[in-house]
């Protein structure tokens, strides 16, 4: 995972990217819409603007899954 980050190095081209305000206690997933920050719900909805970040970090990757292996055991 890397470092946060001042706001003011984030990508600004609708890339999600974790943020926060640790002043204000706020967190989450957001974009910039051009204009301003918009913060996303959980399936990636724009919930609103009003947040106003001053780190952010980028998101990490998917995990990578292989669809031919199978899953581990259940334990009994």
């Amino acid at each position: 995972m890397s470092e946060w980050q001042d706001i003011s190095t984030a990508p600004r081209n609708y890339k999600p990217i974790w943020a926060c305000n640790p002043q204000k206690g706020h967190e989450g997933i957001v974009v910039h819409n051009g204009s301003e920050w918009e913060l996303l719900s959980h399936d990636g909805f724009p919930m609103g603007v009003g947040f106003y970040p001053t780190h952010w970090m980028p998101l990490p990757a998917p995990p990578i899954t292989n669809p031919d292996s199978a899953p581990p055991p259940t334990p009994e």
